[in-house]
């Protein structure tokens, strides 16, 4: 049994995809960005932009049953005006105890203009779900 989260933004509503998909005690989440459902960034800066991220995946979780502490996996794309340490700041606020595997990739741009990442996501939750 599937269950899903739609995405809310202007690209979702476009290609007609999921936030996020859960299938058995797996969580897949569609890479994340900062925009909102007119098609434009509504967070600058990597902080403000990781942290609506974080938000938006942890809601899409929590909908499907499952938590912070669930996500096992984070892949993250950063354009050039992305701040590493800024992006380390907001990532320890929210994951500094559950720490998924991580991984960062550059990348030449990202289809919002002004974005400065998006974030792909995993969650596997044990147990009843």
């Amino acid at each position: 049994m599937k269950r899903r989260v739609d995405a809310t933004n202007a690209s979702g509503s476009y290609f007609g995809y999921s936030r996020a998909v859960r299938a058995g005690s797996t969580v897949f989440f569609s890479a994340v960005g900062a925009s909102g459902e007119d098609g434009k960034v509504v967070a600058n800066g990597t902080y403000a932009q990781a942290r609506f991220i974080f938000g938006e995946i942890l809601r899409s979780a929590e909908l499907l049953g499952a938590g912070r502490d669930d996500i096992v996996r984070l892949r993250v794309f950063a354009t050039s005006g992305f701040s590493l340490e800024d992006f380390r700041k907001a990532y320890r606020e929210v994951f500094s105890e559950s720490k998924p595997a991580l991984t960062l990739v550059y990348v030449a741009g990202l289809p919002v203009e002004g974005s400065l990442l998006e974030i792909e996501a995993e969650a596997v939750k044990e147990g009843e779900f």
